[in-house]
């Protein structure tokens, strides 16, 4: 599901950046900035980077599994489990393009403002998924956690901006216990258990 989110975003961004700058190229990737042996993950230059810095639970809208109701009776089911998704753009390009890593920056931010939600109305590519909606919205991360998050990936700063993506739902759709209907009632007062 975090993949299917994160790719759909990218991918929805990217036909933006198309129509809106007649390009033929993807312009925002998804990757890590920095792989597991401290090198620079990202093949190509002049990309705007799309990495997931953090996971939480949406613990607003949580509620008990309990029963649900099935042909022959009943069984329990964990409930769904809300998650946001803290994302990090960041543009990756050399010193001699530092004002198109503002411009696409600034278009990125442009989309989210113009689009903050996602859904299968809106954005057909989430058609095939199980996602229903993606709401985004600006995380603001401050001077000394931002200076740890960069510390964090191994990165040195690069123009960037931060979102929470809410509402990515994960369901646990296997039967945990089967609870059998009850089939009949007999209401004889005469008889003891």
């Amino acid at each position: 599901m975090i993949d299917q989110a994160l790719t759909i975003i990218t991918y929805e961004i990217n036909q933006h950046l198309k129509l809106r700058f007649n390009l033929n190229e993807d312009k925002v990737i998804l990757s890590s900035l920095i792989d597991q042996d401290g090198k620079v993950a990202i093949q190509d230059e002049n990309k705007v980077v799309c990495t997931l810095i953090d996971l939480s639970e949406e613990t607003t809208i949580k509620n008990g599994g309990g029963y649900r109701e099935a042909n022959n009776g009943m069984f329990s089911r964990k409930s769904n489990l809300y998650l946001n998704l803290y994302v990090l753009f960041s543009s990756y390009f050399t010193s001699k393009n530092y004002t198109d890593a503002l411009k696409y920056l600034s278009e990125v931010i442009a989309f989210f403002h113009a689009k903050p939600v996602l859904d299968k109305a809106n954005s057909p590519s989430m058609s095939t998924t199980m996602l229903d909606k993606l709401k985004i919205d600006i995380h603001h991360i401050d001077a000394n956690a931002k200076n740890n998050l960069w510390s964090t990936l191994g990165a040195k700063y690069m123009p960037s901006i931060a979102y929470k993506i809410s509402l990515l739902m994960i369901t646990d759709d296997m039967m945990k216990a089967q609870i059998d209907g009850v089939r009949a009632v007999d209401l004889d007062k005469n008889k003891r258990f």
